[in-house]
């Protein structure tokens, strides 16, 4: 204590830079599919008394996985009937179709609504994932396993209210694991 002041800890500069922030990676193969989310929230230094850990903040990452069972998915592609019954879907709780486009050479759906604008990768539909509007307003509350129906690879909260996801990396084409279960094979 200083002067009646408690000294404190600030945070670094590229913890800083991370704060309130997360990254979400999708993988899906043949075999499996997995979503980890990690998010860096604000915490304090526990080994502290509580009166003095406020004076002393860390960065806290929170992981959290989800691993589908390889019988839980089947990957059958979505036809024009399931398409549109989606897409009446998301009309009906608020979305607006809003055009095609692209981010990181992937093509998407653009959708709206009156809090947030997403593009939902439009790549997947032979494989059963879907164009579905996910919302994003909520990033580290929705359920992992809803990245694994629809991937979106863009948004932007449109009154603040709501995580702003940027697409950091997309690769097609590489599995996770390799083509022989024994480990023995390439990719």
């Amino acid at each position: 204590m200083r002067g009646g002041r408690l000294a404190g800890t600030p945070l670094a500069a590229e913890e800083r830079a991370r704060l309130g922030t997360g990254r979400v990676e999708i993988m899906v193969d043949a075999r499996r599919q997995r979503v980890r989310q990690t998010m860096w929230t604000l915490g304090v230094d526990e080994a502290l008394p509580a009166h003095e850990a406020v004076c002393h903040p860390r960065l806290h990452e929170e992981l959290l996985e989800y691993e589908a069972h390889p019988d839980d998915r089947r990957f059958l592609p979505l036809d024009g009937e399931q398409l549109a019954a989606d897409e009446a879907l998301a009309t009906s709780i608020g979305w607006r179709r809003d055009g095609s486009g692209q981010v990181g050479g992937q093509d998407c759906v653009r959708w709206q609504s009156d809090r947030q604008e997403v593009c939902m990768w439009s790549g997947g539909t032979g494989w059963g994932i879907g164009l579905l509007p996910l919302d994003l307003r909520g990033c580290n509350g929705m359920p992992l396993d809803h990245y694994l129906g629809a991937i979106p690879l863009q948004s932007k909260s449109l009154d603040g209210s709501g995580c702003n996801l940027e697409l950091q990396s997309f690769s097609l084409g590489r599995g996770l694991l390799p083509a022989d279960p024994s480990g023995a094979g390439g990719q």
